[in-house]
């Protein structure tokens, strides 16, 4: 492998690209990170397979998807461990189990940020260069109409993603009850990983690069105040706290 320093290409506040981004850091490898806002990405992924982040440009490679991300980093920076084989099955079913909520929780999130347009300009804005910035400005009405019409982000749908978080935070809850825990086995896995970064938005806790830096409002802080009271939004602040190094 090459030794220049990888990039990766984010949605700041992204969950599914600090899911690629925590897998980065816990492995200690080399990056820089370059954000993108919304809209303006698709100038530099036409060419990819798919139009979104995170992208991982690494050894000539361009790898999108966190699923893949995070494979390629196992196998090509295999301590920490993060996918112990003895676990194998169990920490990837796991981990796609947390990606497959990760839509629903996104669109619950971008729901509440959405009650104030200024304070959603200002996030998706986050961490890019102060060129992206103003040209972002500019479009901004566009880059959230299209983005909200893709993702769905409407109230009924939201309404149906916030249904579905509820039932799994509330059956995990039934059993759920030491914060100190792993889901799998006796170690930090990339099923922890994954599950407490696609969860970050319901806890937003003091670890997370971006999350400290953001104003989410009225709504948004009344919508992760009511989050408080499920264990598992408990347990995502206890992985942050022990493991998200950087």
């Amino acid at each position: 492998m090459t030794n220049s320093p990888a990039i990766l290409n984010t949605f700041a506040l992204s969950h599914f690209c600090e899911n690629a981004r925590w897998a980065l850091d816990y492995k200690c490898v080399s990056y820089r990170e370059e954000s993108w806002a919304p809209l303006l990405h698709m100038l530099r992924t036409w060419r990819l397979n798919k139009t979104y982040t995170p992208v991982l440009h690494i050894d000539g490679r361009a790898i999108q998807e966190s699923a893949d991300i995070c494979a390629y980093l196992e196998e090509h920076f295999p301590e920490p461990m993060l996918v112990p084989d003895e676990h194998r099955d169990e920490v990837l079913e796991v981990a796609d189990e947390a990606r497959s909520l990760g839509p629903h929780v996104r669109r619950m999130a971008y729901l509440a940020l959405g009650d104030d347009l200024e304070l959603l300009k200002k996030a998706w804005a986050l961490n890019v260069s102060p060129a992206e910035a103003r040209i972002h400005g500019l479009v901004f009405p566009a880059s959230r109409t299209l983005a909200f019409k893709a993702l769905r982000v409407t109230p009924e749908e939201t309404a149906r993603s916030e249904e579905i978080v509820r039932d799994f935070l509330e059956e995990r809850d039934a059993s759920f009850r030491d914060p100190n825990r792993y889901l799998v086995g006796d170690t930090f896995t990339l099923a922890d990983l994954t599950m407490a970064s696609i969860l970050s938005p319901l806890a937003r806790p003091a670890e997370h690069p971006f999350y400290p830096r953001m104003a989410f409002g009225k709504t948004g802080d009344g919508w992760v105040e009511q989050m408080r009271s499920y264990r598992m939004v408990a347990w995502v602040h206890r992985c942050y706290e022990k493991h998200r190094r950087r």
